[in-house]
This record gives C-alpha cells, structure tokens and sequence, in this order.
C-alpha cells in the first residue's frame, strides 16, 4: 500500500475547534478539506482582487493577504513575514471582515444629515471653522486622530491645525493612553526592541500587565514556539488575579526579582502599557533584556511619535479644560460623553461610530484596503500597505429595487465616493486658503519608498545631546 493510503487528515478528537488561529489550517491544509466557510464557494483565487497589506487589529503587524471580490472583503490569507508573523495570523486578523463590508458605512457626504456633494460638503465645511473662529475664537478647535490613522494622514494633522488655527492637536483622546504609549515608546531602539521573530529565539521570556490572547494572539504564539524550544517563561502576576488561559505552560512570579534573569541568554520582556509593566521596563533593560510591547492600535507607534514632534494635548484634558467649542475627528473613536456640548462636530471616517453618528458634517474616508499606507508597529518597524480593491457597495446583499448600479456612466461605483483621509485634509487645508500638504513630506519622506513586500524600515525615538526628541533608525534621520 502507498503513503497516500496510510495518511488521514482529520481531526484527533471530535468536537469544536477552539483555537484563536484555527483558520490556518485553511492556508496549509495540501488537499483542500478544510476551507473557509466565510468565503466558501464565492470566487476562484483567479477572481480575486489581492494586493500585500497590514493587519490593522491590533499592534503587531502581521503581514496580510486580503483578497476581494465585487468590492467585497471575502477573505484574509496570511502573508510570510519571517521577522513578524511567519507564516501564520490569528483568527481576528483573518476573519474581522464586518465593519469593511458594512452596508451602511459612511460612504456619502453628510451635512446635518443631507446627502450633499464633495465640493459642498468640504466648501461648507470651512466657512463653519471660520464661523467658529469668530464666534468662541480659533483656539477653540480641536484637531483629533487616533491610532487607526495611517501615517498619511496623521502626518498632515499639524498641517491642518496650522490651517485653522485650532488650539489643541490630538493624537489619542485618553490621557493616560497618550502617557503610556510615550513612555513605552521611549524605550525602544535598535538594541531593545524586539520582533516576534526575536521572541521565538528567546531562552527566557517574562509577562506582565497584558493579556496576550486579547491584546496581541501572534505574540502568544510567539512565546509558544520559544517555549516549545525550551524557553522558560514567567508570568508576573498577583496571587488574586484569575488565571490566563494560554497555549505554554508558564511560571506565576509575584515580581520580575524572582526571575533569574542575570543567568539567562536571550531574555525578553513581554508586557503592556500599564504602571506595572512600566515600573519593570527599566529593571529588565538593565539586566539585558529585549522589549516587545503591545500597543493599542495599528499605529500606536507612529501617533506617539507624531505627538512628540507636535505640542500635542490628549482630548480628554481638552475637554476637562473647556477649551472644544469645535472638533474636526479624523477616524478617532470619542466616548459619547466627551462629545456633549460641543456645538460644531466634523468627522472623517469610514467606520460608522458614535463621533460620525454625533456630528454635524460627515466625510467619508476610505478604509485601509481601498488606499495604499503605512503603518508602525509595536516594534517601531513602519510597513507599506497597498490598495486591494475599489471602494463601493459590495455586490452582494444589494437591493435590487432600490440599490441597483444607476443605468448611466459613472466614474465610481454606489457608494464609492470616499477618499483617503490624508486627501480629505489636504482638500480642507486647501478649501482654508493654506497651501495643500503632500503626506509624508519632510523627514517622513523616506517612507514613500518602502517595498509593500519587504521588512519595511525601523524608526525610533531618541533624545540627542541638546535632549530635543529625534527619531533615528533604518529609516529616518
């Protein structure tokens, strides 16, 4: 009897799958028994649209293969990255597909609730920050961004603050995010920070203040092949706190001075941003350890290292201040209790949140598989994205009474009228009398030339000897 008739492919045990990267088995399954339910029988890998791109839900920046069809997000694949994600993503990165295909994105103009168009919207838009200006005063604007921005366009924020004259520049709305993540990011350069391939290798890893599986799954398993090689792994933890549930066995420590680690060779830190973690960074960095934190977002990084370039203030002390008469929102998530008494709300974005549902003007951006981009992970690693498909109404789920293609010659498809963020700014910059910015100008130049398929380029923060911020890396200077 052949090989072929003495190997099975199935499962060892009957029952539901449970695993947070059970859509793997779809990528490396030889025969083809195990497939993608979301995205069962809907193409032909001919068919699809498929470009490299960056996963945006979480911090790691695990390389993607999203293939589209029809304006529609079917599927995501795992990219090979041998320094990030290898050959593996986690089931969120692969399967978070709602929120592209969502029917009732934004995806029109919206002024008080009218559908208007572009040049309206964008024209009506600036004689309401001028409006403000005179009414509470310039400085009573509000420019606000987040990590989910690409750096296109969070690099343009200070250029449109400049344009209008707004009195607070913000990058996250939580003041203690905006603390945490600066001060996690001042940690990291060349000699400390650590990939995900530098934490397979490790001989020793130590946890604290995160929740792996939550806050990063690629990390977990990460950690999982160290261990797998024989790593030892700590867990700093209280005695009180419940258990995690992860795929390595681990040691409980009650603090990093009960772990051995002047003994150990290739140590890392894995950890949060919390006070804990943040009071153990410097002890593990003085007795040689590798950093890998977990951020917030997809470009925690690079929003941390714009809001030190820029004077910068977190929305929320903003707020507290009484200084937001005005807020321009730039693909942000604002807490509805923030938003309360602002009488004039702008919001780019292509998610539909409470700040869009709030707001007063709506422009509809593009999400990040309709636009080329850059991300920076939690490593400080910036990474190209490309364009994967057209935005518009998927096909699917249409209406056909109501939401059929207009029987004429169109240059966009339904609902395909939204622009890039960084183009949405530019445009009101320009619309304000202010010369338009080209993204990534100036020292982020060099970003523009990165390969979608290479390893991308390190930027760090670092203080010079006049102890003035400076990023410096592969990349910057």
């Amino acid at each position: 009897m052949g090989s072929a008739g003495r190997v099975y492919y199935g499962r060892a045990e009957d029952g539901q799958l449970e695993s947070p990267f059970s859509g793997n088995l779809v990528d490396i399954c030889p025969t083809g028994v195990f497939t993608d339910k979301t995205a069962r029988f809907r193409a032909r890998y001919w068919d699809y649209d498929i470009s490299p791109s960056i996963c945006p839900h979480c911090s790691l920046g695990c390389n993607t293969l999203p293939a589209a069809r029809y304006r529609e997000l079917l599927k995501v694949m795992a990219r090979r990255n041998d320094t990030i994600n290898g050959w593996f993503i986690c089931d969120r990165g692969r399967f978070s597909k709602a929120s592209v295909n969502d029917q009732d994105r934004p995806r029109d103009p919206l002024v008080n609730g009218r559908r208007v168009g572009w040049d309206e919207a964008v024209d009506q838009l600036a004689a309401r920050i001028k409006e403000i200006g005179k009414l509470y005063g310039r400085e009573t604007l509000a420019i606000v961004g987040s990590s989910r921005l690409s750096m296109e366009a969070a690099s343009l924020l200070h250029v449109l603050q400049g344009a209008t004259g707004a009195g607070s520049l913000c990058y996250f709305v939580s003041e203690e995010e905006a603390v945490r993540t600066a001060a996690a990011i001042s940690h990291l350069n060349e000699g400390t920070s650590a990939s995900m391939a530098d934490v397979q290798a490790a001989g020793l890893i130590a946890i604290v203040d995160c929740d792996l599986l939550q806050d990063g799954p690629m990390m977990a398993l990460a950690v999982r092949q160290a261990w797998r090689k024989g790593a030892r792994i700590f867990l700093v933890e209280e005695a009180a706190e419940e258990p995690q549930n992860l795929p390595f066995a681990w040691e409980s420590v009650p603090s990093l001075a009960d772990i051995p680690l002047q003994g150990a060779k290739r140590k890392v830190l894995v950890c949060g941003t919390g006070e804990r973690a943040a009071g153990l960074v410097s002890q593990a960095l003085a007795n040689g350890a590798k950093l890998a934190c977990l951020l917030d977002g997809p470009n925690s990084f690079g929003t941390a290292l714009l809001a030190g370039d820029h004077e910068s203030t977190p929305f929320a002390r903003a707020v507290a201040e009484g200084k937001v008469k005005g807020l321009i929102a730039v693909e942000t998530d604002i807490p509805p209790e923030l938003l309360e008494g602002i009488p004039f709300i702008a919001a780019l974005d292509w998610r539909n949140t409470d700040t869009v549902r709030a707001a007063h003007f709506v422009l509809p951006t593009t999400a990040w598989l309709e636009m080329d981009g850059t991300y920076i992970n939690n490593e400080g690693r910036a990474q190209r994205f490309k364009k994967v498909m057209n935005a518009g109404l998927p096909i699917a789920g249409m209406n056909p009474a109501t939401l059929h293609p207009p029987r004429q010659h169109i240059a966009t498809a339904p609902g395909g009228d939204v622009r890039p963020a960084w183009k949405v700014v530019s445009d009101i910059v320009k619309r304000l009398g202010t010369k338009g910015a080209e993204p990534l100008s100036g020292k982020w130049e060099r970003l523009r030339e990165m390969d979608a398929e290479g390893n991308g380029l390190m930027v760090f923060p670092r203080v010079n000897d006049s102890g003035n911020d400076k990023e410096k890396g592969n990349g910057l200077q």
